[in-house]
């Protein structure tokens, strides 16, 4: 069963105990305050004085209750805000909701650290010269839908996550759709092609499109095209598209490859280049690949420009040695990047398969599903309200040391195994 932020937020506040938290809907309220006889009537005067008030539905979220009256079930609170008026769901919270969702993230953080919490990751791409994300497995934004290491021109650009046009060779794909545009490889990333400067390449990229003569791929050089594919016929099916050998200008180091699409739907999927001079590092998300691969296989492509065609699924794959793994700090951009270090070169034309561990991502929407089941909820509640109590600790409370021993104890048992991932979301881990 998915889990929401909200979800995750509530089973925090319940480790303090059902009377440290209340989610009802008020009967009445103002700007300062909220009536409720029923559930906060429960509470003696003053006694949920230091509690905070949370209600989703406003701008502001995080209100310190002041005051609060047991014969009325009235809660007063700070600040004030002019959308809460009349009936409203509220929440009562041992913590402000913001302190309660920043140790979330940082038990996300600690627990994928320690090993505990994580997701399998499996990517592919070309082997040789390395066309970054070239599977489209990695968006750095879905509000303005971005993919890592490209640029969308004209065209509306969007992530495709359901059928038949995903799921191919890798679990994701581009879709240019609206009007004619382009999706460019950035420059950051495309010089890693620079050293097939005075080299032969052909670039392929798996294609679906709805339309004829609307869907192609082309190599750049300088921004301008240099070498392009034919269109896609536009029958709906996925084409492996190519272009025509071509040799890249001597000395040339302004080199790129470009999408062509959007008239109509065009889908991308799987982006290589064959040929060309390949470098010693290999670029890979490190949004997907936060302390890189832990294995890497190889396997034949299985290329047949005349009939359109590749393997989509690796066949005859073998595990490849002679590499390591490091990150570094772009300062110009401010980002952080990871490289692959060929130690000993794969040959090129081949399908590279990569599988690590990632963390799992969070939405920042209360209503966005978790990539965790319940039994991992359970856990990740655990230690972010443990978080919230050293982070606030009471000298001399009995009880509040007796509540953090047994977080504790019950985090070592679920750290243990308890927890596992076969009901959670089935959600990819760059979400």
């Amino acid at each position: 069963m998915a889990r929401t932020r909200t979800n995750i937020r509530q089973a925090v506040a319940k480790e303090f105990g059902l009377r440290h938290f209340i989610s009802q809907t008020s009967t009445a309220g103002g700007t300062t305050t909220a009536t409720d006889v029923d559930a906060l009537g429960q509470f003696v005067d003053d006694g949920l004085v230091g509690y905070h008030y949370y209600n989703a539905a406003v701008a502001w979220t995080d209100h310190v209750i002041t005051d609060n009256v047991q014969s009325t079930g009235v809660v007063t609170f700070i600040p004030g805000h002019g959308s809460i008026t009349g009936a409203q769901a509220y929440e009562i919270l041992p913590f402000s909701a913001t302190a309660i969702h920043r140790a979330i993230d940082e038990a996300f953080l600690m627990l994928f650290n320690e090993g505990i919490l994580v997701r399998k990751v499996i990517t592919r791409g070309g082997s040789g010269v390395p066309v970054y994300n070239g599977g489209f497995d990695y968006w750095s934004s879905f509000t303005t839908p971005t993919v890592d290491g490209w640029t969308a021109a004209t065209a509306t650009l969007t992530r495709q996550t359901s059928g038949n046009e995903t799921n191919w060779v890798s679990d994701h794909a581009a879709r240019l759709s609206s009007s004619q545009g382009t999706l460019t490889l950035d420059a950051r990333k495309a010089r890693y092609l620079a050293d097939s400067a005075g080299s032969t390449i052909r670039l392929h990229a798996w294609v679906k499109a709805v339309a004829g003569s609307d869907a192609r791929i082309h190599i750049l050089e300088n921004n301008s095209v240099v070498a392009s594919s034919s269109y896609h016929s536009g029958d709906s099916d996925w084409h492996l598209l190519s272009t025509d050998d071509y040799k890249i200008t001597d000395a040339e180091t302004d080199i790129s490859v470009q999408l062509q699409g959007g008239g109509s739907n065009a889908f991308f999927n799987f982006v290589w280049i064959e040929g060309g001079h390949s470098p010693d590092l290999y670029p890979l998300p490190i949004g997907l690949y936060p302390n890189g691969p832990t294995e890497i296989y190889i396997s034949p492509m299985g290329t047949d420009v005349d009939n359109q065609t590749a393997n989509v699924i690796p066949h005859s794959m073998k595990p490849l040695t002679g590499w390591d793994w490091f990150h570094y700090h772009d300062e110009l951009v401010g980002q952080e990047n990871g490289v692959i270090r060929w130690i000993r070169k794969p040959p090129s034309g081949y399908m590279l398969t990569f599988f690590g561990n990632t963390s799992i991502s969070l939405p920042d929407d209360n209503t966005d599903n978790v990539e965790i089941n319940q039994s991992e909820e359970i856990l990740v509640s655990k230690v972010a309200a443990l978080i919230l109590m050293e982070n606030n600790p009471r000298s001399g409370d009995k009880l509040w040391a007796d509540r953090a021993g047994r977080l504790s104890r019950d985090i070592q048992r679920l750290s243990k195994g308890y927890a596992n991932s076969d009901d959670a979301a089935s959600l990819g881990p760059n979400w």
